[in-house]
């Protein structure tokens, strides 16, 4: 594998490593802060209809007030009067709003016109003229009664009690409206003189919870974040509820969104305190982020509690965006990264190359000695493009030389051989002197060898 090739997986890889690990924390980061911003929003939906929620009961509470300052102003009816407005009021009242099934007023004793006794018998009346009536509606039919002693005791100690100049709001009761058993709550509000700042009566009205649920149904639907609502009293008792089974029923017995945390929940429902959890929801079958938030109910100490719950895929879908597009940037910057990598070492390895196509020309080609390399760099691989192309400019130099010094020794080599040869032929001619010398000595010894052997004959 070239150099180019290896330097630029090695480069990549560690681009690639680094643009991941600052994606990683910076999608980390990102994605706490969503959550916890997702938190936030939902908290912010539990407010937002816990606010909702209060306008409308508070809607009653107003109604009942407007009311009470009417008949708190009953000194200014005549005396013989003032029953009869009073139950014109209320039964007007009660046409107008269709979600009051009930509407009351209990009276102290001869406190409305001081004429009780003169009553006795009337509808509305107790057994002593003591003014206490209550007007029901069933469909469209309204019927009016004397309310029983017993309502009316409680009503005059609340008026005579700690509670004597509040709001007051009771849990849920069963009921019978418009032939459909339900559960209805309680909602008074007391009538106070002006001039004397007493409280002389009791003014009260009993509303289905048919509409709460009626509410939670429409609110689930609408909301498209919101995977559960719920509302709850701070009894616990259920008011309106995603399962609409649940409702009527207390919030420990049968809920199971809180799960580790029912208990936390429980308590926070039931001092009107906010709270928030995740967990996970069996009816839904996914994680979810929980708050609940509570609301008063007018002044009173009663206090309502309602639930939202978001799932985990709808909390999480800002991360996933997110995650979705910091893997898009993250491979986009790697690839551009790469491509640009690649580009310089493209040109910081050029000279490498070009020293290597060289090197490789002059072994296995013909020896080119007169190339060189274009130095357009000027660090450590430029300088080594630089002393490479010396080094051929001396080896050619030198080979030139070589070349030069050569010729002269062939000459040379020439001349010796011509000499040589002469000496050669000498050599032969003085080879050939000696040799005929040899032979002549040869004969003259024969000759002195028979001169010698006459000699000895003689």
């Amino acid at each position: 594998m070239k150099i180019k090739f290896k330097l630029s997986i090695l480069m990549i890889a560690i681009l690639v490593v680094i643009v991941a690990g600052i994606s990683f924390m910076l999608l980390q980061q990102a994605s706490s802060i969503s959550l916890e911003l997702s938190r936030e929003s939902i908290a912010y939906q539990a407010s937002q209809q816990a606010e909702y929620w209060k306008g409308r009961e508070d809607g009653y509470v107003r109604v009942l007030r407007t009311l009470a300052n009417v008949m708190a102003d009953y000194e200014d009816i005549e005396p013989e009067l003032r029953r009869n407005r009073f139950d014109s009021l209320l039964q007007g009242t009660l046409e107008g709003e269709p979600l009051i099934v009930s509407l009351y007023t209990v009276w102290r004793k001869n406190g409305v016109d001081g004429m009780d006794s003169a009553w006795i018998g009337r509808e509305g009346s107790t057994a002593t003229g003591q003014y206490a009536i209550s007007y029901s509606k069933n469909g469209s039919v309204i019927t009016g009664e004397t309310m029983s002693q017993a309502d009316i005791d409680t009503a005059i100690a609340n008026m005579d009690g700690p509670t004597a100049r509040i709001d007051m709001a009771f849990d849920p009761v069963p009921a019978r409206v418009n032939g459909q058993n339900t559960y209805t709550f309680k909602i008074a509000v007391p009538v106070i003189n002006p001039e004397t700042g007493q409280t002389v009566a009791r003014l009260g009205c009993f509303i289905s919870i048919a509409a709460v649920q009626e509410g939670v149904t429409e609110i689930i639907k609408n909301y498209e974040d919101i995977a559960a609502f719920a509302v709850f009293t701070n009894s616990g008792f259920t008011l309106g509820h995603l399962v609409p089974e649940r409702v009527g029923k207390q919030l420990r017995d049968v809920e199971t969104i809180f799960g580790d945390n029912t208990d936390a929940a429980a308590r926070a429902v039931e001092t009107g305190v906010e709270f928030a959890c995740s967990s996970y929801s069996p009816v839904l079958g996914s994680n979810v982020e929980i708050a609940l938030v509570p609301l008063q109910i007018g002044n009173s100490t009663k206090t309502w509690t309602v639930m939202v719950a978001v799932s985990e895929a709808t909390v999480l879908a800002p991360v996933r965006t997110m995650t979705r597009f910091a893997i898009i940037i993250a491979v986009g910057a790697a690839l551009i990264a790469a491509i640009i990598v690649f580009v310089i070492l493209h040109r910081i390895t050029k000279p490498l190359v070009d020293v290597t196509e060289t090197l490789k020309d002059i072994s296995e080609g013909e020896g080119d000695l007169t190339r060189s390399i274009d130095i357009n760099s000027k660090d450590e691989i430029g300088d080594l493009a630089r002393y490479f192309n010396n080094t051929l400019d001396k080896i050619k130099h030198m080979i030139i030389v070589i070349k030069e010094k050569s010729a002269t020794l062939s000459k040379i080599g020439g001349d010796l051989a011509t000499n040589m040869t002469e000496t050669a032929s000498a050599i032969n001619e003085i080879t050939a002197n000696i040799q005929s010398i040899k032979s002549r000595v040869m004969n003259q010894s024969a000759s002195v060898t028979q001169t010698n052997a006459t000699m000895e004959q003689i």
